[in-house]
């Protein structure tokens, strides 16, 4: 049997994720080898801060940035943002994890990084400026007259800004020690918050907002950080995406708050952390020296594996003591459950905590379908410099002001999902519960490809799956066949599956529900040859290229193809030489087109050759939705 019937990598209900066709994780199974996404981050810039003037600590506890700064910098680890990414669907704005859904709530972002959740949304109704206006305004808030170099198209370098300020001495006035203060926010907004993808500069759109330095914290800048993350991982799961900006620090502490698999030890002994007043949010505990002996890092492979395999005891869905944290962490948690739009002055983005009550300490059923409303995701800043975001997103606005008629209630209570639970049966038929696909290709394998570590979370699920199936056999077969001489031989096969089934940890899998059979044919992954100088293959006396040579790691695949030649276009005339045969079969997600290729005159006797190109089918039939078509059930 072909290894890649033995198992279906999802979903097969598409009715949820209906861009899986789009999703990074469908060219991955089909074998692209794609690079740890770029993490941008601006923070370099706040090592002029490191030592905190105490005249500037009012300011940053009333703008709501106290905790966004004690927790500093961390240290990203780009494959394991990557790895997680890999699993984040842009239909559901969550994590499709093998367990259940998990996403990063609005809790979350007020318990990691003490940040307000409350208040007015990030968005301003300023006319539109010149640099020169933009010069001045900076001269305005910080005191500094920047050069004309200093502002790029609508951002300004931040390095510039803070090399620009003068030194804060004792003979500082109140208006200086304010203007150091508006620096130091905007470097935590430009630098940690919400960076772009630029990894020095900060959009200017900000700068209004910092003009009345005690009206800074009335803005609800959790929820823009929030909104900021959420379209960056969106887009991230495109197979051409090569960056990613947004508050990775959050997601990174989140991932280490709840997978026990990938969180690093820290030792009392060994923190070393100053005790601050007032304290600090949950995140300042990571600024501690971290001990890896236990864990792998920065290595993309075995991040995807982990989650591959991942079961319910390496996941925390309540990693947070409430009654134990300071009252920093728990600003606006009324608005913790809000089905709400998140909103940064162009960028919207829905909260959706009905689909992850497990992450609340409630019971989880089925959720109700959601729509994301993806036209918002092409909605930009680009020609739209004069737009008033106040009055463009002005219905949203409502929604997240009127957020009482949107919080979603519950039934409090911990229940563990066990394979046949209604919700983890129905989660299985619409989801992608493995990403990584470990199936060889036979006679097709590059050894200098295959070194280090290799996967086998697929291999592993295969396993269970067919071992299922054989206990299921023999469950059926035995009670109409208890008086056959050798059913003692049936039923020490039956007890070999149950004992192989217990050995992995999958014993709820005994006698329960039989695992969903492909509906088609799922081929196996193929090998990416390097690409150099392609070219078509438009002779009668030129064979195509082996697909036997070195595999490149792709970060820009047109389309899922398992082809090294390239398909004809109608731009040049096509003539295929006399060895060349078409088959054609059919998928409901892919065409694919299998050309076999026999050379009489190859030195090697019966010497054939394959090329396969795999097109993706677009879906026409997907419906196109205006943002302001939603409208949330109250």
């Amino acid at each position: 049997m072909n290894a890649g019937r033995l198992i279906h990598p999802g979903p097969v209900d598409p009715s949820v994720l209906t861009l899986q066709d789009e999703h990074r994780s469908n060219h991955i199974w089909n074998g692209y080898a794609f690079q740890a996404l770029t993490c941008r981050r601006a923070d370099s810039c706040l090592s002029k801060f490191q030592n905190l003037d105490s005249r500037l600590l009012p300011y940053l506890i009333s703008s709501g940035f106290y905790g966004v700064y004690c927790i500093e910098t961390i240290q990203t680890d780009w494959s394991l943002i990557t790895a997680l990414m890999e699993r984040w669907r842009e239909e559901t704005h969550t994590f499709h994890l093998r367990i259940g859904e998990a996403t990063i709530t609005l809790q979350d972002v007020g318990v990691i990084l003490g940040i307000p959740i409350e208040g007015d949304v990030v968005t301003s109704s300023e006319p539109q400026r010149t640099k020169d206006e933009w010069l001045d305004l900076c001269l305005e808030l910080f005191g500094v007259r920047l050069a004309s170099n200093a502002i790029v198209g609508v951002s300004l370098k931040l390095k510039l800004l803070m090399d620009a300020l003068p030194v804060l001495d004792n003979n500082a006035t109140l208006e200086m020690v304010q203007q150091h203060a508006r620096a130091l926010i905007l470097g935590l907004i430009g630098g940690v918050l919400l960076p772009n993808k630029s990894g020095n500069r900060v959009d200017m759109k900000y700068l209004p907002l910092l003009r009345d330095i005690n009206r800074i914290g009335t803005f609800s800048w959790g929820s823009a950080a929030l909104a900021c993350l959420y379209q960056e991982l969106c887009r991230a799961t495109k197979p051409e995406t090569v960056q990613i900006g947004g508050c990775l620090t959050l997601l990174q502490i989140w991932v280490w708050e709840r997978f026990h698999c990938m969180r690093p030890d820290i030792e009392h002994s060994l923190r070393f952390l100053p005790i601050i007043d007032p304290p600090g949010p949950l995140g300042y505990k990571w600024r501690a020296t971290k001990l890896l002996r236990n864990i792998p890092t920065h290595v993309l492979r075995v991040y995807r594996d982990q989650l591959d395999q991942l079961t319910e005891d390496q996941f925390v869905w309540q990693p947070y003591h409430l009654e134990e944290l300071p009252a920093i962490c728990l600003q606006g948690q009324h608005r913790w459950m809000s089905k709400v739009p998140l909103i940064c002055f162009e960028k919207v983005e829905w909260h959706f905590p009905d689909r992850v009550l497990r992450q609340f300490g409630m019971l989880q059923g089925i959720p109700d379908p959601c729509d994301t409303i993806r036209d918002l995701h092409t909605i930009d800043r680009r020609g739209k410099r004069h737009v008033d975001w106040a009055r463009w997103h002005e219905q949203y606005i409502n929604l997240w002001i009127n957020y009482q008629n949107f919080v979603v209630n519950g039934d409090f209570g911990v229940e563990h999902m066990d394979y046949n639970h209604p919700y983890m049966i129905w989660y299985r038929s619409i989801t992608r519960m493995i990403i990584g696909n470990s199936y060889p290709i036979p006679n097709h394998r590059d050894e200098r490809a295959d070194t280090g570590y290799r996967g086998i979370g697929a291999g592993v699920e295969s396993l269970i799956q067919q071992v299922q199936r054989m206990d299921l056999l023999f469950e059926g077969y035995l009670p109409n066949h208890m008086e056959d001489e050798d059913i003692h031989m049936m039923l020490e096969c039956r007890q070999i599956a149950r004992s192989a089934l217990t050995a992995l940890g999958e014993q709820e899998r005994i006698a329960g529900q039989a695992p969903r059979a492909p509906l088609y044919d799922v081929t196996p992954p193929q090998r990416k040859q390097r690409i150099r100088n392609r070219r078509r293959v438009e002779s009668s006396d030129t064979a195509p290229p082996s697909t036997l040579e070195d595999p490149v790691v792709n970060v820009h695949p047109p389309a899922p193809s398992s082809s090294v030649a390239s398909p004809p276009t109608t731009q040049r005339e096509y003539n295929p030489p006399s060895w060349y045969s078409h088959i054609e079969c059919s998928t409901p997600n892919q065409v694919e087109c299998v050309t076999q290729v026999e050379r009489p005159n190859d030195p090697v006797p019966n010497h054939e050759r394959m090329c396969t190109q795999v097109f993706t089918r677009r879906n026409t039939q997907r419906e196109r939705r205006a943002p302001n078509r939603y409208t949330p059930s109250q």
